[in-house]
């Protein structure tokens, strides 16, 4: 149940809010994903399904599937 309540505290509106103003604004994100991995770059672009991040280390360009993002900052 707390795995539930968790997640309804955390809905796919506030990621894809978040994920727009970072982009507007020119912010570096981190997304913790479902796996335990954390990425962390700037939103190049994003839609329903994914989200582009231009990683910050300087490795490339990823894309996010939304539903395996956890957590974001």
């Amino acid at each position: 149940y707390r795995e539930l309540r968790w997640r309804r505290d955390k809905p796919r509106k506030a990621l894809s809010a978040f994920v727009h103003r970072a982009m507007q604004r020119g912010r570096t994100v981190k997304l913790h994903l479902r796996m335990g991995r954390t990425l962390e770059g700037k939103v190049v672009g994003w839609d329903l399904g994914a989200i582009g991040l231009e990683l910050a280390d300087g490795s490339g360009f990823v894309m996010v599937q939304r539903h395996a993002v956890d957590d974001w900052e």
